[in-house]
Parts: C-alpha cells; sequence; structure tokens
C-alpha cells in the first residue's frame, strides 16, 4: 500500500523499485472507461499476461501495480483485490498506489504481515535527498539554507520542485527559507488543481474557513465553523487524500499540510476577510472552555481582541512567570500596543519586563496600567490595583519601608487564594529584614513559601532563599 497526495513519488519510487528488481511488474492504471469488478480482474489478468514478455528473469512471481487506485470504483476494489490476491503466481506482490485510503480489508493482512504499507513519512525527502533534488534543479544551499526549507516544505517533493522554480525569479540575495510560502503563485496553482478541484464546494468552504486553526477536531471545528458533522469531515477528507494528517493514535485531532494551510489562509483572507476575526474569537472561546489557555491566548491575539487576550494573560500570568514561561509571555505581547487603553495587558507586561530584569520597562509599563484604571469603589479591579503596588514595591524607589507598605497595601487588595501573594510576603519579608525586624522578616517569608508552594514556585523559591539568609 502507497498512500499520500499528489506530489509524493509515488509512481516514481514504483519504476525506480520496478527498474531494479529481477521481477517483471505488471502495470493497470484506471482509465475512464469503468472499473466494474469483471472488466477490473480481466485488466489485471491481461497486464500480467504482458509482463516481462521477451525479458529473461530468474524468478517466476510478479508485481502487479493498481496505479491510482483511487479512481477504480470502491467495490471493484472490495471485489477484485481479494480474487487477485488468490491466484497470483508465488512470489508475486500487489501493489495499490492511492491519493486516498482504499476500501480494502487490512485488518487480518497487517496481523499476520502480509502487508508494508508506505506514507507520507516514508515518501518524504530528508535533507540530503532534498538536496540532490535542488542540486538537480541548479540550486546550490548552505546546510542551513536546506534544512530550513526542507522543514517548511515538510520534505513535500513536489513542493521543493516548485520552490525551486520560484526561486529562479528572486532576487540572488532573497533569503530562500523565509520566501517559500503557500501563497506562492506556482504552488497555489499546484493545490488547485491536484486537490482543490477534486473537491466539492462545500469540502473547499471547509478547509478554507477551518485554515484558522493550528489544529483540527470535530468539536472545535463545529463550534467555530458553526455547523454538525465536523468529524466526519474531517475523516472523509483525510481519506480523500487532502494533505490532512491526524496527530494522534485515535484520528480525532488533524493538522494541516502548513504550505497547504498558508495558500488556504491567503484564500480566506481574500474572499472573506471580516471571517477571520470571528473564526479566532469563537476558537478562543471553545479552548477557554476547554481549558487550554494557551490557545485561547494565542487565538484572541490572532482576533485583534486585545482586552480578551489581556483578561485571559493577566489571569494565568503567575503561572507561566512560574513555570520559567516569560519567553512565550513575551512572544505574545510582542507587536501589541501596551498603553493605558487596556490596562492588564500593560500589568502582564509590566511583570514579564520584571520577570526579564528590565526595571525601566516595568514601570514604564505599570505607569501606563495605572493610568487605565478609573478611581472608584468597586473591586472589580483590585487586583489589577495590587499589581501596580507589586510593581512599585520591587523597585523600591520610595525606599525601603515605604517598600513594604506597598506590598501590604498590594496584600489587602488580592484575594486569600491569589497567586501574587506569595510575591506580597516576600517582599513585605524582605523590607522587614533590610529594616532589622527578623522576627517579622521570618513569619512573612515562611507564609510566602507556604502561599507559593504550590501555586508560584518562583516566589516561594526566593522566599526560601531569603529565609536562608
Amino acid at each position: 500500500m502507497l498512500t499520500a497526495p499528489a506530489g509524493y513519488g509515488k509512481t516514481i519510487v514504483l519504476r525506480q523499485w520496478e527498474a531494479a528488481s529481477e521481477r517483471p511488474f505488471a502495470w493497470v492504471t484506471p482509465d475512464g472507461t469503468g472499473h466494474d469488478p469483471t472488466t477490473l480482474e480481466r485488466s489485471v489478468a491481461v497486464a500480467i499476461g504482458r509482463a516481462g514478455v521477451g525479458v529473461p528473469r530468474r524468478r517466476g512471481g510478479r508485481v502487479v501495480v493498481l496505479d491510482d487506485a483511487h479512481l477504480i470504483e470502491p467495490g471493484a476494489l472490495e471485489t477484485v483485490v481479494p480474487l487477485v490476491l488468490g491466484w497470483l503466481p508465488e512470489d508475486s506482490q500487489l501493489v495499490l498506489a492511492s491519493r486516498s485510503e482504499l476500501p480494502v480489508r487490512l485488518g487480518r493482512m497487517r496481523a499476520d504481515r502480509l502487508v508494508v504499507e508506505v506514507g507520507v513519512q516514508e515518501l518524504s525527502l530528508s535533507p540530503d535527498e532534498g538536496a540532490e533534488l535542488l542540486a538537480q534543479a541548479g540550486l546550490d544551499l548552505d546546510p542551513g539554507e536546506l534544512e530550513a526549507l526542507v522543514r517548511r516544505t515538510g520534505g513535500w517533493p513536489v513542493a521543493l520542485e516548485l520552490a525551486a522554480l520560484s526561486w529562479r525569479r528572486l532576487p540572488p540575495a532573497a533569503d530562500c527559507a523565509s520566501l517559500v510560502h503557500g501563497d506562492d503563485h506556482l504552488l497555489c496553482q499546484y493545490f488547485r488543481s491536484e486537490i482543490l478541484d477534486a473537491l466539492s464546494p462545500e469540502r473547499v468552504r471547509f478547509l478554507t474557513r477551518s485554515s484558522a486553526l493550528e489544529r483540527l477536531s470535530g468539536p472545535l471545528c463545529d463550534a467555530v465553523l458553526k455547523q454538525k458533522g465536523s468529524g466526519v469531515m474531517l475523516a472523509e477528507l483525510a481519506r480523500a487524500g487532502a494533505p490532512l494528517a491526524p496527530v494522534d493514535a485515535s484520528h480525532e485531532w488533524y493538522r494541516l499540510d502548513t504550505l497547504f494551510r498558508e495558500m488556504l489562509q491567503t484564500e480566506l483572507r481574500r474572499n472573506e476577510p471580516e471571517l477571520q476575526a470571528v473564526l479566532h474569537a469563537r476558537a478562543s472561546d471553545w479552548y477557554e472552555r476547554e481549558g487550554d489557555v494557551d490557545r485561547a491566548i494565542d487565538h484572541a491575539r490572532s482576533a485583534k481582541d486585545l482586552r480578551r487576550m489581556a483578561a485571559l494573560l493577566w489571569a494565568e500570568l503567575p503561572r507561566y512567570l512560574s513555570e520559567g514561561r516569560n519567553e512565550t509571555v513575551q512572544r505574545w505581547l510582542e507587536g501589541r500596543p501596551i498603553d493605558s487603553r487596556v490596562p492588564q495587558l500593560a500589568l502582564a507586561a509590566a511583570h514579564s519586563h520584571l520577570a526579564a530584569g528590565y526595571g525601566a520597562g516595568a514601570e514604564q509599563c505599570a505607569r501606563s496600567a495605572s493610568a487605565g484604571l478609573v478611581p472608584d469603589t468597586e473591586d472589580s479591579m483590585r487586583a489589577e490595583r495590587a499589581g501596580v503596588l507589586i510593581v512599585e514595591a520591587w523597585m523600591a524607589r520610595s525606599g525601603i519601608r515605604a517598600m513594604g507598605e506597598a506590598a501590604e497595601r498590594s496584600s489587602e487588595l488580592l484575594p486569600e487564594d491569589s497567586p501574587w501573594r506569595a510575591n506580597c510576603c516576600f517582599l513585605s519579608g524582605s523590607a522587614a529584614l533590610l529594616l532589622g525586624s527578623v522576627s517579622e522578616a521570618e513569619r512573612q517569608l515562611q507564609e510566602g513559601a507556604a502561599r507559593g508552594a504550590a501555586v508560584a514556585l518562583d516566589a516561594a523559591a526566593l522566599c526560601l532563599a531569603q529565609l536562608a539568609v
């Protein structure tokens, strides 16, 4: 069984096998004249009879190839494949090469180790194989460029070949890997002619809109696309040979090929630009309900919904910093406006700067956050006011005593179970220690270590270090 989308070289590898084999090959390729079981069985028999005529071979077996088997009627395949396997000569093999999953019962054959299955993983080109292909296309790349290009294309042979053709039109100084995208004209033409044109408008629309998602599942696509039956649609598309691969053993989650997804995203931007933000907003809502805050933030960012992104990030910031994931936080913040209009985002940036040791940036962002917190007597922004005070306490611009007072006021604003209270204890304890109140310092630091043990490990570690002092 050779199963892979168009452009993975299934026929080529079979021709290479034929050239190296001692056995004659019998080729059967659908010609559009009908593929009922009787006609298919007769075509196989005729091909076997013709195979190897006039060519001396030392072995008696045959290799029967049904190429483009996805074009054969499923009923004919189901009927004829067992028959052919039953009367093939000894030392023979039957090969089914297809763009899509075929309706052939393989369970027993797998258990008996009577079937070899070759797919995308085996047919994808390695960096060395990619280098050979590109060299034949007239391109000479250094190892770093080559690795980047193969990674971008996933080792898809036709994508590498088309990338080489596109490259010839680029300036000599162009960064090759960064310029290979799914919206390249040659790649778009190939994707449309070989993949999209064979699908119904409903399936094309499904793929285009779901390209907003990095990973696809039935429940997620149902929620984001506002439809039912997405799980069935995904399984059908995977079986039909779309560049869509399962990422788990149960085939509940799928991922689109990178270049194919980029092409679909371009189509979505061009044809339904107003829908992009809506799709990302729905995805953010779904991931939040499922407890995957990382992806909820990713999609809120893609939807350009800064307030939602800020609320999600600020709520989970102690955990991200405690787990040492400040680089992820800074990636989310990169390119986003940090000002008083979205105080939670400014606060997240302030504490991210603190964790990175950039005090001046932390103070500036805290001032922006403070300016955006409208004075009121409500409790809705108490945690945000506490966040500003924590930055002030860390910087201690007004002296040690003011540092301790800011930490105390911050602690009073926070709920009893807030992870930020471990930070407040560390700051209060450190101020008390510097002021000579050793017993008060010990009390605060012990409380901070206990509070942070489960929810703020970084603050707990600081409290334990100060206790050692």
